[in-house]
């Protein structure tokens, strides 16, 4: 292979060079195909995220599958995830600027905000509007998320931080390790999860039902959001 394309190899001379050459490298690969695939995903791929995260929640109960699909999202740069006051703030400035003195009815196109794709997508327009953004409350991605999940986001932002220095590194790629063998030597554990009946008839290939896989507007619906005393008896019973 052309060792023009080996992103990995270091150069004791020139490291800092090669360092810039790799984070731009990097950064081309997040704005040009991370964040337009997860503003667009392809079909099914809602499904898809959703069946694997809450596989690895039978093994690692610290994992909510919807704020960990926000804070991927978020991270990733998606348009419209936001975490922090001063992000919402910036963001419905942004949309305003862009809209240049149009009706604020308008909306602005995701697409319009990210870099150019590597890879087209003929999905329909995913409109911002700025009074989506005028308060947390408001955000549809986010007041989607229940009490539980929200709570969540700030595990994630926590973790994130610990990430970006050494030993949290080294502490998180090991507990990482760790459950992913702990479900390779115990898959079992998913049976206390998904039902002892119901994983039987999966490993033995007893259709339970012919529901199929779902599109990713299945998981676009409104969803009804509950009190939060509901929020966390669900989040207690989850533990148990």
């Amino acid at each position: 292979m052309d060792e023009r394309y080996n992103t990995s190899k270091r150069d004791t001379i020139y490291v800092g060079i090669v360092l810039k050459k790799h984070v731009k490298f990097v950064t081309l690969i997040l704005q040009r195909v991370y964040t337009p695939c997860l503003t667009y995903p392809p079909e099914y791929f809602e499904y898809m995220a959703h069946i694997m995260l809450e596989g690895v929640s039978s093994a690692n109960p610290t994992v909510n599958t919807p704020s960990l699909l926000y804070w991927t999202k978020y991270l990733a740069e998606v348009p419209g995830y936001v975490y922090t006051e001063e992000e919402r703030i910036q963001f419905q400035q942004l949309l305003r600027d862009k809209l240049n003195g149009s009706s604020e009815e308008t909306g602005v196109d995701s697409i319009t905000l990210m870099s150019k794709p590597f890879i087209e997508n003929s999905s329909k327009k995913r409109l911002l509007f700025v009074r989506d953004y005028n308060s947390f409350e408001t955000i549809p991605e986010y007041k989607e998320l229940s009490l539980f999940s929200r709570l969540k986001l700030m595990f994630h932002s926590f973790f994130t931080t610990i990430y970006t220095t050494y030993y949290g590194r080294r502490f998180l790629n090991a507990t990482f390790l760790f459950i992913i063998n702990l479900m390779k030597r115990y898959p079992k554990m998913t049976f206390l999860m998904f039902n002892v009946k119901v994983s039987a008839r999966y490993l033995f290939n007893f259709p339970i039902d012919n529901s199929g896989l779902k599109p990713n507007s299945a998981f676009k619906k409104q969803k009804t959001r509950s009190s939060w005393y509901k929020a966390i008896v669900s989040c207690i019973n989850r533990k148990k």
